[in-house]
């Protein structure tokens, strides 16, 4: 049974990149870059980096409206809780926004009775933006249904279409495939520091080095062994003179 996916077969990495496994389409590409530059895995495994890196190099832009949209709703979830049901701010929204009329203290002994005052300014606000959220939603879905892209399918389009581009001589399904797998804040070995990339280029000299090595020496080899059967020619030519 493999235990990775570079052991798998091709049919099996097919397979699993069609149900949108990341590692699976990473494999992928790998093989790839290997049978079109005709390169060791090591090698294509560099390259796949170089290309990730290219791939997330818009990415901290393209997912703006998404850190926006998640640091507001968690602070619009956040400041709900004191503006309903702490006195002070209550108190303080009320004055400066709302200007209601204040029922008396013994009315706003408690928390509830807090949130049933203040829920009087606060449940169309909050009833509004649902309902507007629920609509975005529907049209969102109808959107979809008509074949136009929202936002987030949209910039994986563009991101695909940009590493397509960039390297050409590579198969596009496989770069659309890796383009759209990839996440912002997902780990995997890609990712890996610079370290880890200069040591397997050290690797990668050192191995070229010794195969350098080994052909200087059995070309040594060789020359000795053309020089000593040239010495044995010459020595029986002059053999033969002699007799």
């Amino acid at each position: 049974m493999p235990q990775s996916y570079s052991s798998m077969k091709h049919e099996q990495i097919l397979q699993l990149c069609v149900e949108g496994s990341q590692p699976a389409r990473r494999e992928a590409l790998i093989r790839n870059i290997m049978s079109v530059d005709s390169i060791e895995y090591d090698q294509a495994t560099i390259q796949v980096i170089q290309l990730a890196q290219i791939n997330r190099s818009y990415m901290q832009l393209e997912y703006s409206p998404y850190h926006l949209g998640m640091g507001g709703a968690l602070l619009s979830g956040a400041i709900s809780f004191p503006l309903v049901f702490d006195k002070r701010s209550v108190m303080w929204f009320n004055d400066v926004f709302v200007t209601a009329e204040i029922p008396p203290p013994e009315d706003l002994e408690t928390f509830w009775e807090i949130g049933s005052w203040s829920w009087g300014w606060m449940e169309p606000v909050i009833g509004q933006a649902s309902f507007v959220l629920l609509l975005l939603q529907f049209a969102r879905s109808q959107a979809m249904k008509l074949g136009l892209k929202p936002y987030g399918d949209y910039m994986l389009h563009v991101r695909s279409k940009r590493l397509v581009e960039a390297y050409p001589q590579y198969n596009p399904m496989f770069l659309n495939w890796f383009a759209e797998s990839e996440a912002l804040y997902v780990s995997n070995y890609l990712l890996v520091n610079a370290q880890n990339i200069e040591s397997i280029k050290v690797q990668q000299e050192t191995c070229k080095t010794s195969k350098r090595i080994s052909a200087i020496e059995r070309s040594t080899t060789e020359l000795k062994q053309l020089l000593l059967a040239a010495y044995r020619d010459r020595t029986n030519d002059h053999s033969k003179l002699a007799t």
